[in-house]
């Protein structure tokens, strides 16, 4: 299955395009004609996790599911993570 997405930031129309292909993700090249826009305080809740009191940015359907599946992204700071 191949899937495409891409991540806009709304206050800087900045992009990030994603291609789905097997199990892997790549960046693409070209942005999408129908992107998930969202804001810069959404797009970092979606890629590093929410806060347990900050409302979940929600998607539905192929987009919500492959992006639920990747994200939140794991990212160890050893001085804050001492386990």
């Amino acid at each position: 299955m191949e899937e495409e997405d891409c991540l806009v930031c709304r206050e800087t129309d900045e992009a990030v395009p994603l291609k789905f292909r097997d199990g892997a993700v790549d960046l693409s090249t070209e942005r999408s004609a129908e992107p998930v826009v969202l804001t810069r305080r959404q797009l970092t809740q979606l890629i590093f996790g929410v806060h347990p009191t900050a409302k979940l940015v929600g998607f539905s359907g192929i987009t919500g599911g492959i992006l639920q599946t990747i994200f939140p992204f794991y990212v160890p700071i050893w001085e804050l993570d001492h386990s």
